[in-house]
């Protein structure tokens, strides 16, 4: 049996830039939430074929001697920065990972009504929940289908958001 939690979400701070002074390092690191969100530090050196690398930076101390060090060794005096995203030091990422943590543990606890196994899910969407206006039809969902990984019982579920009827800035009649 496999259940999958997840979180799709577009709230990153990924972000990247090639600086070239102590000063870019630092308008970076404030855009990017420095330092509760980590950086790394890198230059490549094509003649050694080699890269260095400093990860995990959340220190000022720390930021200004990676950085020291890259500008110094580059041999083009440019240094790569950018937000380091192992969840350890990306607090945005963190938080994803939390909410793709709750939706595994509302799918283990959610069991299938006719063989009692964990990740009755929601495999279907069904639009169409009405406008409370003009009664149209909207892309609101009217019912979720559920379904069984093990036995293949499936069951509808209408109003899934716990709403009989969208407001009317969601329909396409009443607010083209």
């Amino acid at each position: 049996l496999e259940i999958i939690g997840e979180e799709i979400s577009t709230d990153t701070n990924f972000n990247h830039q090639i600086i070239t002074t102590l000063d870019e390092a630092y308008i970076f690191a404030k855009k990017v939430g420095f330092p509760e969100h980590g950086l790394v530090v890198w230059f490549e050196n094509l003649e050694n074929r080699c890269n260095q690398i400093t990860k995990g930076i959340t220190k000022e101390i720390d930021l200004i001697k990676s950085v020291d060090f890259a500008l110094h060794n580059s041999p083009d005096s440019q240094v790569n920065i950018e937000t380091d995203m192992r969840a350890m030091y990306n607090p945005t990422r963190m938080k994803n990972i939390a909410k793709a943590t709750h939706n595994l543990l509302n799918k283990i606890s959610s069991r299938c009504p006719k063989c009692n196994i964990p990740g009755f899910k929601i495999t279907e969407i069904i639009q169409g929940l009405p406008c409370d206006f003009c009664q149209f039809p909207t892309t609101l969902p009217l019912t979720a289908i559920y379904q069984c990984k093990k036995c293949g019982f499936n069951q509808e579920k209408l109003f899934p958001n716990g709403i009989e009827f969208a407001n009317p800035a969601q329909c396409m009649y009443c607010n083209p």
